[in-house]
Parts: structure tokens; sequence; C-alpha cells
């Protein structure tokens, strides 16, 4: 009998749990150092990244940029969306907006300068991803995005 087949219940699921946390650590420190050599505004980092993306899309797309919902979208704290806002509106690339239904509200809008960073930043992060995932073959990234979109949306209640 292996060690593995005397480990508790639940300890694979925990497991995995534990080596997809591990793994989002390794996927932002990996882009991190990348993302400097693509020529972007100093200090940009993957979640600042996905912050423009978040903020840039909705506005596309007519969804909310309230930072409440952004937070959640990203799944990140108050406090830690409020770091990001204040760095990326520093930089010139977003500014707070009161919101016109709820005065206790924010609205965040990109600035000319944060909208034209969308296609160098969005190409700097799909080369640091292509890296990434270079160890799996493309059947093994289709069925690994298979797998997490089936967990998110589970979870999400889609």
């Amino acid at each position: 009998m292996s060690s593995k087949d005397r480990r508790p219940e639940g300890a694979q699921a925990a497991e995995i749990c534990s080596s997809i946390i591990w793994m989002g650590h390794l996927i932002e420190r990996f882009a991190n150092t990348r993302l400097p050599e693509a020529n972007l505004p100093p200090a940009m980092s993957l979640p600042r990244a996905n912050l423009l993306f978040a903020v840039h899309s909705a506005q596309r797309n007519g969804g909310s940029t309230r930072m409440v919902d952004i937070a959640f979208d990203l799944g990140v704290t108050a406090r830690t969306i409020t770091t990001m806002v204040d760095a990326l509106e520093q930089q010139g690339l977003i500014v707070r907006v009161p919101d016109a239904k709820d005065r206790r509200a924010i609205q965040l809008e990109m600035t000319d300068v944060g909208r034209s960073l969308m296609e160098p930043l969005a190409q700097a992060v799909e080369s640091a991803s292509e890296v990434i995932m270079s160890p799996l073959s493309r059947s093994e990234q289709e069925t690994l995005l298979r797998l997490m979109t089936r967990l998110i949306e589970r979870d999400m209640g889609g």
C-alpha cells in the first residue's frame, strides 16, 4: 500500500487547493519580474494590471466600475483595492469619480494614458503567461482551463 493510499480522506483535495494557491503566488512573482521588461509604468504588477483590465472591460461592456464591485471581481479586500487604486491614480492611469447614483460609492475610470497601456499591457501579460504555461502541452492547458473554469463557475453560481 503506497503512502498516497493511506492518505486521510480529503487530503488530496487539500493538496490540490494548496497547490493552486502556491501556483498563484508563483505566477504573480514570475509575471511581476517580466512586466518591467515591457516598457510599462514603474511598479506595474500583475494585480495592478488585472485591476486596469477589469476597469477597462467594465467601461467597454457597460458593467460596474464601482470600487467595491471591482474589488469583488478581483477577489481582493477594500483595503487592497484602495492601495492599488492609489498607486494607479498617482501614475495617472485611473481616476476616482463620485457615483452619480450613490454618493457613498466611488466609480473608477481609465485615463487616456491608462487606455493607451491596454494593448502593451495585454501583450506583456500574454507573453509571461505563455512562458508560465509552456511546460504543459496545448491539450494539457485546455484540460486545466476547463477544470479550473468548472470549479470557478460552480462557486460563482454559473
